[in-house]
């Protein structure tokens, strides 16, 4: 019943059929929960659009479309489809984050590098002013 939530008729349960009378094509809050029925398939359950008013210029569909409701017997060769594409995307999401990762410690190690080279560059300016001052004290004094 993982596809279930959706505004199908009360009692309607997966593998259903369920005529969705007074559309052209299946609502978009059906789509992937639905899978056309056969022609000679017996609705269980009829669905109703919503009533629009008649100044917006709504007409009902001449056919009505009969889909069945998450069927237990989908096909295999649908799901196997759906199955690698969504390997593909998880594979795909993994190698970004990886190279996501992967920037970000380089980013740190850089600025890791940054901070070391500008401790270096503190700690030596303090000895060299010290060694300038005692050169010249010594000038200074003839030594």
């Amino acid at each position: 019943m993982t596809h279930l939530k959706a505004p199908w008729p009360a009692g309607t349960v997966p593998g259903h059929v369920v005529e969705l009378a007074g559309v052209d094509a299946i609502p978009g809050w059906a789509l992937g929960k639905c899978t056309p029925a056969a022609d000679d398939a017996e609705a269980v359950s009829v669905w109703m659009p919503p009533v629009v008013p008649a100044e917006l210029g709504a007409a009902p569909a001449e056919q009505p479309q009969t889909l069945v409701v998450n069927p237990a017997g989908a096909d295999p060769a649908e799901e196997e489809l759906a199955a690698k594409a969504l390997a593909d995307a998880e594979a795909q999401a993994q190698a970004e984050r990886q190279a996501l990762e992967a920037r970000q410690a380089e980013e740190a190690a850089a600025e890791g590098q940054q901070a070391a080279a500008g401790v270096s560059e503190a700690a030596a300016a303090p000895a060299s002013a010290a060694t300038g001052r005692k050169a010249r004290q010594q000038a200074a004094a003839g030594v």
